[in-house]
């Protein structure tokens, strides 16, 4: 409510502000291109701001747009105009601009740019305003909002306090009691009349609520220490809409399951799956019948599924028909024909032209169609005259006499389907539900399971499971040979440049510690494992070999500067690991540092994609960083083994051949 009311004051005042910005920019505009006959004064300015259409006024408070500036700019000008203020209605209408301006234009148009047009221009310092505004009202009332808070949720501890325990103090009984009456007192519903927002009564009828000193002193006492430790988290759409979140629990309409999604992704999934749900069980049959009642039992199977959420089978019933069964036998007896049956009930329903009327001047039409609710059309339908041929064999233009269709025919009202829907060729129904707190693929074969132990399908239905969690799986079968397959390519380029397999399988050893590192951050932030997820992984892979490929570049040169390993004992193989490693360690971590540097803010950012690049970006920063501490501290270490090994291995080579040679 506090959020409502400021924001609605913070948009009021742009709606005064903004117009009156707009006037001046545009006034001063005219002034300086001499189109003006006199001066205006800044009361002026005001007096045209106010004067202009309230609607567009506000339009310019909400969001600056071009098509609300066009119409303010047409609009002061026809003020002016009648005041006789401007000199020239053509060059006040022109594009006034300054030559630096023109001169921008001019350069645009060399490199195939859009000129800038006066809309344009004009906009331009309106939404700075607006964005200068909303950015400072926005963070004062995440503010007010973090304080009151830590007071309201005080209120709320003491309320539940006082409900559940006997009150020893009598004057603390009495304000309570005034509490009450305050809160659940006639003056909030009377207020509801009066259009306000807020549902309370006005300021003149506010209840009194007689002070408590020790117990106010209390209140305020515990507000001031949790406001020091309270912290609030803005909304995203994420946590808005997730399975659970605030709007899910906020809307529940009783059935109707709740399906946050996206006009384009709803899109995507019913062409791809027929379902916005999590899981959807198509039931397809012949007999519409048996696919409902198996659809009924295929949901009350699932409800006890553990994870199972939002449980719902499309409601189809529950649409009333009118039916009408003529009876061949009576219709015989009474002289009837079946044709004629079937053209009375065609244009009471559609309301079909039964027959001309001439009035005298022009020929009109009579058109025969029933009103009213379903059992009054049934006993109105019921009583319509049906034509009754005196003989057989007789021509159609014969005169006749009729019988009312209930006397040959069934008439009655009977439920029946609100929709028929079919799927090639096999009439189709959904059960819908998503799946909270476990995961899809389990979630799925336990499903599976459920039904058929518990759901005896009827001869000729069978099920077809579908739903989002398809995306998933294959998403997931593809990233289990997806991620071994990067690492092997990884492995693959790394010989083909250094041709030596034990320094390649060394740069992978940050493979592992990237992994770690990226798991724990994404723990650490709460992201579920998504497609985006798996590609920061992939990418965190290639970033952790790069960053080992750079200590393996210096740990390598300072070996070959020190002779290599025939020309080094093993003193001095040991100083020249330490060298690379500690000599170039700045550099190397400066490398790292600009790549957490620039992954860093993605972690933060907002707008179009970034509930997507925020958990990409997740694992690739925390497997940096943990990939950092496995290079700077295990990969020399494993450098030296393996220069030591063959070290020892080259010494023993050249004593065998100084063996053989001696001998």
């Amino acid at each position: 409510e506090v959020a409502w009311q400021r924001l609605t004051a913070i948009r009021n005042e742009l709606a005064r502000e903004l117009p009156q910005q707009f006037v001046s920019d545009v006034v001063g505009r005219w002034s300086r291109a001499g189109c003006l006959t006199q001066a205006i004064a800044p009361a002026d300015t005001i007096g045209l701001a106010e004067q202009l259409p309230l609607v567009d006024r506000q339009r310019l408070g909400q969001i600056p747009d071009v098509d609300t500036v066009h119409i303010l700019h047409r609009e002061l000008q026809q003020q002016l105009n009648r005041r006789g203020w401007l000199r020239d209605d053509l060059a006040a209408a022109a594009d006034l601009r300054s030559s630096a301006t023109r001169f921008d234009n001019q350069c645009r148009t060399l490199f195939g740019l859009e000129p800038v047009t006066l809309a344009d221009d004009l906009l331009t310092p309106l939404r700075a305003t607006h964005a200068r505004r909303w950015r400072a009202a926005v963070s004062q009332l995440n503010t007010d909002l973090r304080n009151r808070a830590a007071a309201t949720w005080t209120q709320i501890v003491c309320s539940e306090l006082f409900a559940r325990q006997p009150l020893l103090d009598a004057d603390l009984t009495e304000t309570w009691k005034q509490v009450l009456a305050a809160r659940y007192g006639v003056g909030r519903t009377a207020s509801h009349h009066t259009g306000e927002h807020t549902g309370l009564p006005p300021l003149s009828r506010l209840p009194i609520i007689d002070p408590h000193p020790a117990y106010d002193g209390i209140v305020r006492r515990l507000t001031d220490e949790f406001t020091q430790r309270v912290w609030l988290w803005p909304h995203d759409a994420d946590s808005l809409t997730r399975p659970g979140g605030e709007m899910d629990r906020a809307v529940q309409m009783p059935g109707w399951a709740n399906v946050w999604t996206r006009p384009i992704q709803n899109r995507v999934d019913m062409l791809a799956t027929g379902v916005n749900s999590e899981v959807g069980i198509r039931v397809l049959g012949r007999d519409f019948e048996a696919v409902v009642q198996a659809s009924e039992q295929v949901a009350e199977a699932l409800r006890h599924v553990p994870g199972a959420a939002d449980v719902i089978a499309d409601p189809i019933r529950g649409k009333s028909y009118l039916e009408v069964r003529p009876d061949p036998v009576r219709a015989l007896q009474r002289g009837v024909a079946m044709s004629d049956v079937n053209a009375v009930v065609a244009a009471a329903t559609t309301g079909q032209v039964v027959a001309q009327l001439d009035d005298g001047s022009a020929l009109r039409s009579l058109r025969l169609k029933l009103q009213g609710h379903d059992i009054d059309a049934g006993d109105a339908l019921a009583r319509l005259p049906v034509a009754q041929r005196l003989g057989k064999g007789r021509p159609s233009d014969d005169p006749l006499e009729s019988v009312a269709l209930h006397e040959i025919a069934d008439v009655r009202v009977a439920d029946g389907p609100a929709t028929i829907k079919s799927e090639n060729g096999w009439l189709r129904n959904y059960v819908r539900l998503n799946v909270r707190g476990r995961d899809a693929a389990e979630f799925i074969a336990a499903a599976q399971r459920q039904v058929q132990q518990q759901v005896a399908l009827p001869p000729g239905v069978f099920l077809e499971w579908t739903g989002q969690f398809e995306h998933a799986a294959r998403t997931r079968a593809t990233m289990l040979w997806l991620a071994p397959l990067t690492v092997l390519l990884i492995l693959a380029i790394l010989y083909a440049t250094y041709r030596d397999w034990a320094d390649a399988g060394l740069m992978l050893l940050s493979v592992p510690g990237a992994s770690a590192g990226g798991v724990l951050c994404q723990w650490l932030l709460g992201y579920p494992f998504t497609v985006a997820v798996g590609v920061g992984y992939i990418a965190c892979f290639g970033m952790a070999a790069a960053t080992s490929m750079v200590m393996l570049v210096y740990l390598r040169e300072a070996v070959a500067n020190a002779g290599g390993l025939e020309q080094m004992s093993l003193d001095e193989l040991r100083t020249a690991v330490l060298n690379g490693a500690v000599h170039r360690l700045r550099p190397k971590l400066l490398t790292e540092a600009a790549t957490v540097l620039s992954l860093a803010p993605m972690l933060w950012s907002t707008g179009v994609g970034a509930d997507v690049i925020r958990p990409m970006a997740a694992p690739v920063l925390g497997g940096i960083l943990i990939a950092d501490e496995v290079v700077d501290l295990l990969l020399p270490i494993a450098f030296y083994a393996v220069r030591r090994w063959r070290w020892q291995r080259l010494r023993s080579q050249m004593a065998d051949s100084l063996a053989k040679e001696s001998a």
